[in-house]
């Protein structure tokens, strides 16, 4: 008997906004960008901010 094993290794990405980008406080990011594994669990996130500061976060942190 012969078996394959396949294994899908593509990133999974889940983006959100909020609203406006008018009606975020400045404190708030206004856009998140998360890289998921396999099993749907955030590995990896972009935060954005109005005043143009972008935070990053891994496992890893």
């Amino acid at each position: 008997m012969r078996y394959i094993l396949t294994l899908d290794l593509t990133p999974s990405f889940a983006k959100e906004g909020w609203g406006g980008f008018s009606t975020v406080h400045y404190e708030d990011p206004y856009r998140l960008v998360s890289e998921l594994d396999s099993e749907r669990f955030e590995i990896r996130k972009l935060e954005y901010f109005k005043n143009g500061v972008i935070q990053y976060a891994d496992e890893k942190m």
